[in-house]
Parts: structure tokens; C-alpha cells; sequence
């Protein structure tokens, strides 16, 4: 005979159970009240992400106006806009962002873009304009633009610094921009059509206007191409390139290459240069003897 179950134990039994399930309604109760809260965290980090994204991403641009109704800029003239930021607290400088762009015989105005910086308010920002050939500056900013961090585009005026005169020749007797073809070599002359070229130009500075310049010098030896690091002084006319110029390694003939070889060797000895009044360029020792002599020649 099967025994009957006690009441107690029923009654106890329905208690257990209602308990269990009152404890997981209370889960699944809270349970969204958590997700909820969490999408919130989530939704508010993406808007701090895209706020930084937005930031990062703003780029300064606009136009720069000059006059030049007293004719066309050189052809080797340069633009240069440069962003400086700084420290509100000890009023350090810092170049933040830089663009040089080609003006050469481009009428006013120009247009510049700096490429995106993420603009910080605990410093002050301003923009810095110029218009220059070599060392040589034509136009210049009378002040610095100050920078509203809620802006991104700027109108600079240019004030001109050099006479009329000055700028259409402010060009002739530049050695950097140009590219120059020997036309002598160690006072021995040159092989016919060999084209041994001379080009030099300023490695543009990332980060410190007040940095020493520095340039590289590139070119044809008359049979292969060469790319060197100088030293260059364009006020003394002081130039000195590295002891070890590499070249690229291809075959030519075996004049050529006896030639290149003393051409490369000319500029490990070159010390100073100078110009003749017919704009030639002259490479010289350190005993200021021409060793090599140089005239322009056409852009490619």
C-alpha cells in the first residue's frame, strides 16, 4: 500500500517552488534594466569617438592674396603657410603644420590647405605666410592671423617686401630650384650629349622653422643617377656635399663611366660656387679654382 503524502510536506513543497520562481522573475526583472544602461555607456563612448574623429580630422584652408600689378611672380617663387601653436602657459612656439606650393607667374589669390591637425584649446593658434625665391622674400604677412579653433577657413593678405626690380630678378643667381648642365669638367671639358646635371633643393623641416635647413642635391652623373646630402650656404655661397655620393649601378660605356666618376668626384671637392654675369655657375676648390662649370637648363 502506498503511503499518503503529508500536507506539510505539500505545503512546503509549493512553498520552494513559488520562491524559485519569484527569484528568477526578479532576474529577468533586472536583467534589461542592465542592458539598458550598458547601450547608454556604449552610445555616449561612440559619441566621444566621433567628437575625437571630427577633431582629428579638421583641416585648415583658404586663400592667400598678393598684389601683382607690377607683373608676374619669378618662375621659381614658393608659397609657404605654416600653422604655429602655442603654449598658453609658458608661450612656447611650435610649427604644427606646414604646405609650400609652386606661385611661380600664378596671379592672386592662391589657394592653401593644411593638411588635418587636431586643434587643442589650451593653446593659441595663429597662421604665418610668405612668399619667397631661395633665400630671397618678396612677400611677406604684416601680422600673424590668429586661429579660432571653430574655423577652418582663413583669407591671409600679403604685403610686399621687395621692390619691383628685386622681384622679377629675384630669380637669376639661385643655385637651388634650378637645373644646372655641366659644361666643364676639371677645365678638361665634356663628352658630347654625355648630360651631366645638377639639381639642388631644401628638404622642407617637419616640425621646427628655427631648424638648420638642410638639402639634397640629385641628378645624372651621364650615366647614372645620384642623390647626395650638402651643406649649403646661400648668403657666403659656401656648399659642401658628403665624401660619399651613392649612385644607381648600371651599365654604360666605359668613357662614361671614367667620365661620371670624375664628375662625382668634383662635387666631393667643391667648397664654394659663384656666378658669372652671364649666369653661369661655377663649382669651386678649396682654393677657390673653378672645377666645374654649369649652365641652366630647361625643366623636365
Amino acid at each position: 500500500m502506498s503511503k499518503k503524502k503529508s500536507p506539510r510536506l505539500i505545503i512546503g513543497a509549493f512553498l520552494l517552488a513559488g520562491v524559485a520562481v519569484a527569484g528568477i522573475g526578479t532576474m529577468l526583472y533586472h536583467k534589461p534594466a542592465q542592458t539598458v544602461a550598458a547601450r547608454q555607456d556604449t552610445g555616449t563612448a561612440m559619441q566621444q569617438v566621433q567628437v575625437q574623429a571630427q577633431a582629428q580630422a579638421q583641416a585648415l584652408h583658404g586663400q592667400v592674396i598678393f598684389d601683382t600689378t607690377q607683373g608676374s611672380l619669378p618662375p621659381q617663387s614658393s608659397l609657404t603657410v605654416q600653422l604655429v601653436a602655442s603654449n598658453i602657459a609658458d608661450n612656447e612656439q611650435k610649427l604644427a603644420r606646414q604646405v609650400v606650393i609652386p606661385v611661380g607667374e600664378v596671379s592672386s589669390p592662391v589657394d592653401f590647405t593644411l593638411p588635418a591637425v587636431e586643434l587643442d584649446d589650451t593653446r593659441t593658434y595663429v597662421l604665418k605666410a610668405r612668399i619667397s625665391v631661395g633665400d630671397t622674400l618678396l612677400y611677406a604677412d604684416e601680422s600673424a592671423m590668429p586661429v579660432d579653433i571653430s574655423h577652418s577657413a582663413y583669407r591671409i593678405h600679403l604685403a610686399q617686401v621687395a621692390s619691383s626690380e628685386n622681384i622679377q630678378t629675384a630669380d637669376k643667381n639661385q643655385i637651388t630650384g634650378q637645373i644646372w648642365l655641366a659644361e666643364d669638367l676639371m677645365s678638361a671639358g665634356i663628352i658630347d650629349n654625355s648630360h651631366m646635371t645638377l639639381q639642388i633643393a631644401e628638404v622642407t623641416p617637419v616640425a621646427d622653422e628655427a631648424a638648420t635647413k638642410s638639402y639634397r642635391a640629385t641628378g645624372s652623373g651621364g650615366c647614372n643617377r645620384y642623390n647626395a646630402s650638402l651643406i649649403l650656404d646661400e648668403q657666403s655661397q659656401v656648399i659642401k656635399f658628403d665624401h660619399s655620393i651613392p649612385t644607381t649601378m648600371m651599365s654604360c660605356a666605359e668613357a662614361l663611366l671614367i667620365q661620371e666618376g670624375k664628375f662625382i668626384d668634383m662635387l666631393t671637392k667643391a667648397s664654394s660656387y659663384k656666378f658669372s654675369e652671364h649666369g653661369m655657375l661655377y663649382l669651386l676648390d678649396d682654393n677657390q679654382n673653378p672645377i666645374g662649370r654649369f649652365t641652366l637648363a630647361e625643366n623636365d
